[in-house]
């Protein structure tokens, strides 16, 4: 109910909020206090003045917020690095290519290698697009949410 009062307050209310907040004056003695105390307290501050800051002093007070709120938010550490990333990449591409020339009843031991067709080919390019697509998409959520931790915007 306080916003519905500042809104009033502020004239920023529709006309079924304005009748809202006048039906309550009428009816809530609650409500009523509320209001008087919040009108009385936009009075006094309508007293204050406001004061004009340099762009220089503005910016300085900018950078030790952000400092500050980097401080406050220990940027992100990476568990796994990107080469251990593209490294289990290779691995789980090798394993792929490994499982289906084994699956096509080839012996596994070393001569798996000249037997490589297109099809395999095709699918370990596919899967590697899809691990670089996978790395790229997490390193670009990291960087936002440490955006939003350290700035408190949603980007």
């Amino acid at each position: 109910m306080e916003s519905l009062i500042w809104k009033y307050i502020d004239g920023e209310c529709n006309s079924d909020e304005k009748a809202q907040v006048e039906h309550l004056l009428k009816t809530d003695l609650h409500f009523s206090e509320q209001f008087k105390q919040s009108s009385e307290l936009n009075l006094q501050l309508q007293h204050f003045s406001t004061v004009e800051m340099s762009e220089g002093f503005r910016q300085k007070m900018e950078n030790k917020m952000i400092l500050e709120l980097a401080a406050a938010y220990p940027a992100h550490q990476e568990i796994i690095t990107i080469w251990w990333k593209i490294g289990l990449s290779l691995a789980g591409i090798g394993s792929i290519i490994l499982a289906l020339k084994y699956s096509e009843g080839a012996s596994v031991i070393f001569n798996f290698i000249p037997e490589i067709n297109a099809r395999i080919i095709t699918m370990g390019a596919w899967v590697a697009v899809g691990f670089v697509l996978l790395i790229s998409l997490d390193n670009i959520i990291g960087k936002w949410s440490e955006i939003s931790r350290t700035t408190g915007m949603m980007v």
